[in-house]
């Protein structure tokens, strides 16, 4: 009698075993489709499961702080490209106008025959080309400093006063 008992339990709890391994399994298989979706369509959805057992809850709240990190690493990427391309446009702005200004000031100087009025076109251009010279190094500059490689040499000067 105790034998059929004791079957019946581990029948019983054979069956709830299995149940409990296809219903994990059905979960990661979810989980895995989910994670598939995401990784090939650009959204900011989160994983979601339908369990309440609790080391599958632990894994899908992990993997959606992964997610919710990527999605805001992702968004400052954007952000910092729109910056670069926003940068590009207003320097290309910033070299074309002195540049215009060059090209009409020579313009003037050719078609020009009073020699006061070259020589104060000839100034202009010179004033142009020192300014865009400067904004241009300025730029150089900035890239450098900008640039991780870049290393800056501190020294102290002792004057022989000591």
């Amino acid at each position: 009698m105790i034998w059929k008992i004791l079957t019946v339990i581990l029948a019983v709890s054979v069956v709830v075993l299995i149940a409990v391994l296809v219903k994990i399994r059905a979960q990661l298989r979810d989980i895995n489709e989910q994670l598939d979706f995401l990784c090939e369509k650009d959204t900011n959805m989160l994983l979601l499961t339908d369990t309440n057992m609790a080391d599958i809850g632990r894994l899908k709240e992990r993997i959606n702080r992964f997610l919710e990190q990527w999605h805001k690493q992702r968004e400052a990427a954007a952000k910092k490209e729109q910056m670069i391309s926003d940068t590009y446009t207003n320097l290309s702005h910033d070299i074309r106008t002195p540049l215009t200004s060059l090209d009409g000031y020579f313009q003037l100087l050719r078609d020009e025959t009073d020699k006061s009025a070259q020589e104060h076109y000839i100034d202009i251009i010179q004033e142009r080309i020192t300014s865009l010279k400067d904004m241009l190094e300025e730029l150089f500059m900035f890239t450098k400093l900008k640039n991780d490689s870049f290393k800056l040499e501190l020294s102290i000067a002792v004057s022989a006063d000591f």
